[in-house]
C-alpha cells in the first residue's frame, strides 16, 4: 500500500504542472468533477472570441435613427437629443460604440445586457453600461402580470430605469446565453486548447508513473521527485534527463496530443462554436460570397438589431411618443448593399417601374438631391386603371374610359 500511495501522490504532483494540465488529467481519467467554464475562460477560445467580436463590431458601427410614422409616411427625426447619446457621447466613460459593443457581447455570452438611464424627470441625462455580473434580478411573484426590480451593488432600482437586452428570456429581466445553454461544448473547446498548450510547453513529454521492483529509500524517492519535477518544469529552458536504473520502470498514462488528434478536434470544436453563434467561417476568413454575406446579415445580424431596437424603444421612449408613432431603428442600408453594378441596376429598375424617384435613389447613396427630380417616371405606352372608380385613363389620347364608355375630359382634372 505504501508504494501505491507513493505512486498516486507522484502522479498528482507530476500532473500539477499548471492548473490547465490538472483539470485535463481529471477528464482523461474519467473524473466529472471539473469546474464550470467561466466567461473569461470561454473568451480564450479563438473562434468564439473572433465570432463574437465580429458581430459586436458590426452592430456597434451602425447608426441609430429616430423615426415617426405620420399618415402612413415615415419621417426621420434628426434633432432629438437622445440620438447623441446613442450615436456619440453617452455621458459615461464608455462612448456609444463601446456601449453597444459591450451590450452585444453580454447578450451572446451571458444572455443579458444592461444600461442604466440617468434621468432628470423624463429627460435622459446619460446612459451608463453595467456589467451583468453586478446585476441581481428580483422578479415579481405574479407569473402573468410580470414585474421586477434590479439590484446593483446593494441598491434597488426599477426595471424602467434600465435598458434591458435579454436573450431567451421568460421574465423580461434576464435571459440565457452560451454559458448557460452550451457550456459543454465551450468546456470541451477550452480544455482541448489548454491540453495542446500544456503539451507544447512540456515539450511533448508523456505523462506516467514510475514503477519500482523494490522498495526505495527516502533519499532515492526525494531525488527522483526533484528530478522529475525539473523534467516537467515548463519554465526551465535547460534540457533535463532522468536515468532510470534497473529497478525502475516508466509507464505512460496518457496519449500525446498527436495521438488524440488535437488539431482535428479543434477544427470540429471551432465549427460547432461558430454554428452556435450563427457565424459562417467564410465570413471570418473573407472568402464569403455576396449571397453568403447577405444570408449572414439576415439570419444573424438583423435579429440582434431587432431585439436591440425593441429594448431601446421600450426604455427610451415616453408612452406618449410610442402612441404618436415614434420608434428607434438602426440604419442598415449599408449592410445589404451589393456591388456597384448590381446596386445601380436595381435603382434603374426601380426608377423605370415608377417605384422610386431619382432623388430617393440618390439618398440611398448618400448623395445630395437634385431640384425637381422628386417625380415618378411613367411610360406613355401604359394605361392607368383606377381600382376605386373603375375608370381607365389613356395618357396617349387623354381619354378616360368608364362603365359608360369614353368620357369627356375637357373639364375634368385627370390625376
Amino acid at each position: 500500500m505504501g508504494l501505491f500511495n507513493f505512486l498516486t501522490k507522484e502522479k498528482r504532483e507530476f500532473s500539477a504542472i499548471n492548473s490547465n494540465q490538472d483539470d485535463l488529467t481529471k477528464i482523461l481519467e474519467g473524473s466529472t468533477e471539473t469546474p464550470a467554464i467561466t466567461r473569461e475562460m470561454a473568451m480564450q477560445i479563438p473562434s468564439l472570441r473572433a465570432g463574437i467580436g465580429f458581430i459586436a463590431d458590426l452592430v456597434s458601427s451602425l447608426e441609430i435613427k429616430l423615426h415617426k410614422v405620420t399618415d402612413g409616411k415615415v419621417e426621420t427625426i434628426s434633432d432629438d437629443y437622445r440620438l447623441k447619446l446613442l450615436n456619440g457621447e453617452t455621458g459615461d466613460m464608455l462612448n456609444s460604440y463601446q456601449m453597444k459593443q459591450s451590450l452585444v457581447r453580454d447578450f451572446i455570452i451571458a444572455g443579458n445586457g444592461y444600461c442604466y438611464l440617468n434621468k432628470d424627470r423624463n429627460r435622459i441625462s446619460s446612459i451608463h453600461y453595467v456589467e451583468p455580473s453586478r446585476v441581481t434580478i428580483t422578479p415579481g411573484i405574479d407569473p402573468i402580470l410580470k414585474d421586477g426590480k434590479l439590484l446593483v451593488n446593494g441598491v434597488l432600482y426599477n426595471n424602467y430605469d434600465f435598458i434591458i437586452f435579454a436573450k431567451n428570456t421568460v421574465n423580461g429581466l434576464n435571459g440565457k446565453g452560451l454559458l448557460d445553454e452550451n457550456s459543454d461544448i465551450l468546456e470541451l473547446a477550452y480544455n482541448t486548447l489548454a491540453f495542446a498548450n500544456s503539451n507544447i510547453k512540456a515539450g511533448g513529454i508523456k505523462r506516467g508513473v514510475v514503477k519500482s521492483s523494490k522498495k526505495l529509500e527516502k533519499d532515492a524517492i526525494d531525488y527522483l521527485k526533484s528530478s522529475w519535477a525539473e523534467l516537467y518544469d515548463t519554465n526551465n529552458s535547460k534540457n533535463k534527463v532522468i536515468i532510470l536504473n534497473d529497478s525502475l520502470d516508466f509507464k505512460e498514462l496518457s496519449q500525446t496530443s498527436i495521438e488524440l488528434q488535437i488539431l482535428e478536434n479543434r477544427k470540429i470544436n471551432d465549427a460547432d462554436i461558430l454554428n452556435l453563434i450563427k457565424m459562417p467561417l467564410s465570413i471570418l476568413n473573407g472568402t464569403a460570397t455576396e449571397q453568403q454575406y447577405n444570408n449572414f446579415i439576415k439570419s444573424t445580424i438583423v435579429p440582434i438589431l431587432a431585439q436591440l431596437e425593441s429594448a431601446f424603444n421600450t426604455a427610451l421612449l415616453l408612452e406618449t411618443e410610442k402612441s404618436d408613432g415614434y420608434f428607434f431603428a438602426f440604419s442598415v442600408k449599408d449592410l445589404l448593399k451589393g456591388n456597384t453594378l448590381e446596386r445601380f441596376n436595381t435603382y434603374k429598375a426601380a426608377i423605370d417601374s415608377g417605384v422610386m424617384t431619382i432623388n430617393e435613389c440618390r439618398y440611398q447613396e448618400n448623395l445630395d438631391p437634385i431640384p425637381n427630380m422628386d417625380i415618378l417616371k411613367m411610360s406613355l405606352g401604359n394605361i392607368i386603371y383606377n381600382i376605386e372608380t373603375g375608370e381607365t385613363y389613356v395618357p396617349n389620347t387623354g381619354q378616360v374610359i368608364g362603365d359608360k364608355g369614353i368620357q369627356d375630359t375637357s373639364e375634368k382634372e385627370v390625376i
